[in-house]
């Protein structure tokens, strides 16, 4: 059956770590707390923290997939942040520690784990804790699935008699087609999103380029949603 990927989604020392986030931090304070007795804002730190533990959360959920190359750099920074001070780093260990960091769907292929472990090798000559942080913040910023919403799909091949599996990604930002590999194919702005054909058995997107995106789900009601939310966002920035 077709699975939805995604739904909508200690202070550490150091300025490097606290620049990974661009804005500045907000005056925030914990919920819990009895009115009378106000919290005290969060800190710059406290920020990046959150956000840090944000991304390891939904990466290693597989939320935002990414190809094997992107994974195993990404798990072996996490590795680094939070394991570089550990006095027994055999491989041994390290395999353990780096298959909890990658996303499910990459822990149990042996070439995928080793290309971490040699990633977290070569971190953990000359990257902090705080660094390494900053840096998994940074990398799944780049990820083209990074706060999306993600849909397993078929698409048709161009003779339309062989069904190709893959997943769509729906961000506020774009929309991304990636292959069963978890690479991507093709992206497109979801401003430049121009109309939806849905028929019983294809949804199709179509660009303000004349491109498009043709695709066979179960979930055709919760792509549209999706993309319905995501394009109000947009509206409301414009």
């Amino acid at each position: 059956s077709e699975n939805i990927y995604s739904s909508p989604s200690n202070p550490v020392p150091g300025d490097e770590f606290y620049e990974a986030l661009d804005d500045p931090a907000p005056s925030l304070t914990t919920a819990t707390r009895p009115a009378t007795h106000p919290a005290k804002p969060l800190t710059r730190a406290d920020r990046a923290e959150r956000e840090y533990r944000r991304c390891v959360e939904q990466f290693t959920q597989s939320l935002w997939p990414c190809d094997v190359t992107k994974a195993t750099k990404i798990a072996a920074f996490q590795a680094c942040a939070e394991h570089a001070n550990d006095q027994d780093t055999s491989d041994k260990n390290v395999k353990g520690w780096l298959k909890t960091c990658l996303p499910a769907y990459h822990r149990k292929e042996k070439a995928a784990v080793n290309m971490a472990m040699v990633h977290f090798r070569t971190l953990t000559q000359a990257t902090s804790a705080s660094q390494a942080k900053k840096q998994y913040i940074q990398q799944c910023r780049q990820l083209a699935t990074f706060n999306s919403t993600c849909f397993q799909i078929r698409t048709p091949s161009l003779s339309d008699k062989v069904l190709t599996h893959g997943i769509v990604a729906v961000s506020p930002k774009s929309v991304v087609q990636l292959n069963e590999m978890r690479e991507v194919i093709e992206t497109w702005p979801l401003k430049e999103l121009v109309k939806v054909n849905d028929s019983k058995s294809l949804l199709q997107l179509v660009f303000q380029d004349g491109s498009s995106l043709s695709m066979m789900t179960q979930q055709t009601q919760d792509i549209q949603f999706v993309i319905a939310q995501q394009m109000k966002k947009i509206a409301i920035l414009v």
